[in-house]
């Protein structure tokens, strides 16, 4: 599972994003100032997802992971009942990517049931 978080540096949600992240063992990059002339081109892909204000995320997994991802409703039910995060599950398991902005604990806290339901992907 690649995740990425792409911040501002006076961003008090794209700070506090990151600790969820590290509080679940997430691992993720960090794109620390998307404004910054160096990362234009990570701008653009912001940009390109619809999205004006950070954080943002991404969360890409290969072909083989995301068939791996429960479709069962049960288990559906058990990972989350917030529905902006099950939007973000069955993104991945059917197109294997995902993104949102804003800081959304619910989606954080889906990553991390999920890693733990398919060990592979941590």
């Amino acid at each position: 599972m690649n995740v990425t978080l792409y911040k501002k540096l006076v961003c008090w949600q794209c700070t506090r994003t990151g600790e969820l992240f590290d509080k679940h063992e997430i691992a993720h990059a960090i794109i620390p100032d998307i404004s910054a002339d160096e990362h234009s081109a990570d701008l653009a892909r912001v940009k390109e997802l619809g999205y004006l204000q950070a954080p943002v995320v991404t969360v890409e997994i290969d072909d083989d992971l995301k068939r791996q991802i429960p479709a069962d409703e049960v288990v559906f039910e058990t990972i989350t009942k917030n529905e902006l995060a099950r939007k973000m599950i069955t993104g991945l398991r059917t197109e294997g990517f995902a993104h949102w902005s804003g800081l959304n604990p619910d989606n954080i806290e889906a990553l991390a049931a999920i890693k733990s339901l398919v060990p592979q992907l941590a």
